[in-house]
């Protein structure tokens, strides 16, 4: 009732009466319907009643979130990452995090791309690096795009030429992951059929494979760096160049909160000074989704 909404706000009836009155006049529409036992609310009126509470939900996440920069942050997370990036990013993120968070406790876990999506949605993991995420349930923030090489053992030929045509990439023996794979869906989009190919999941594997001459790797150059500067292998870019998108990714259903982000930042940091350093061969960043 208005009398009972009155005391509630320490206003008199009249006063609040005239306030909803000039509230319905700026709309253009009724908002409550009066009746002797009080007021009820009309479809229009509870839809401004949803929405001023979404409104000021924000409103305390935002007071939330801006003062938790002024105390410490906590917290234990868990953050997923495809092997050859994890190769990548471990040894940096273990010294990191640590001394710019110290009260973060920050878990990394390697696993294949087909499973780390699974485990994010299903929330065994908090964040986690992707290949072009495309599921609704998963949030996916622009990382970086990298180059994908072709590798083989030395003297297999590739030393011969400058790159790769996806035609003759198409006659390789590849050794790839077993389907579904962002791998397989970035060859689909580009018309590329391998005759032969070999399935293989770990790197180890499929390096051991390519260095007997069995087959071909497509991987990031900085996989195989060390193996192309010991001479194991050999390595040469695509053309047209093949490249995917890594993103950082977080559960939709799961929001952010500021030790995450914590997390977020100091990825990004850390991506952002290996590709400036070329500690990253053949990466690119791109622009955070608020630049």
């Amino acid at each position: 009732s208005f009398s009972g909404a009155a005391a509630a706000l320490g206003i008199a009836q009249p006063a609040l009466s005239r306030h909803m009155q000039h509230l319905e006049e700026e709309l253009g529409t009724r908002l409550v319907h009066r009746h002797a036992r009080g007021v009820t609310l009309t479809e229009a009126g509870e839809l401004l009643l949803q929405r001023a509470e979404q409104i000021l939900a924000d409103v305390e996440r935002t007071k939330a979130d801006i003062g938790s920069r002024q105390v410490q942050l906590e917290g234990s997370h868990t953050l997923g990452m495809p092997i050859p990036v994890s190769a990548l990013l471990t040894e940096r993120l273990f010294h990191e995090a640590p001394l710019r968070f110290p009260g973060i406790t920050l878990r990394l876990v390697e696993g294949f791309s087909a499973l780390l999506p699974e485990w994010l949605i299903g929330g065994s993991i908090d964040l986690a690096i992707l290949y072009a995420p495309q599921h609704p349930a998963i949030h996916a923030e622009p990382l970086l795009t990298e180059s994908l090489y072709v590798a083989g053992a030395a003297h297999c030929g590739l030393e011969e030429v400058e790159s790769c045509s996806l035609d003759h990439l198409a006659e390789l023996p590849l050794i790839v992951p077993h389907r579904p794979h962002p791998l397989w869906d970035l060859l689909d989009r580009h018309g590329v059929t391998p005759r032969r190919h070999i399935s293989a999941a770990a790197i180890g594997i499929m390096k051991q494979i390519a260095a007997e001459g069995k087959g071909y790797m497509l991987l990031p150059y900085a996989t195989v760096h060390s193996a192309v500067v010991s001479g194991e292998l050999v390595a040469r870019p695509c053309t047209p160049a093949l490249t995917r998108e890594v993103a950082l990714c977080h559960a939709r259903a799961r929001p952010l909160g500021a030790s995450q982000r914590a997390i977020q930042e100091l990825v990004r940091d850390e991506v952002q000074a290996m590709v400036m350093s070329g500690a990253w061969p053949g990466a690119e960043m791109l622009p955070p989704e608020s630049a």
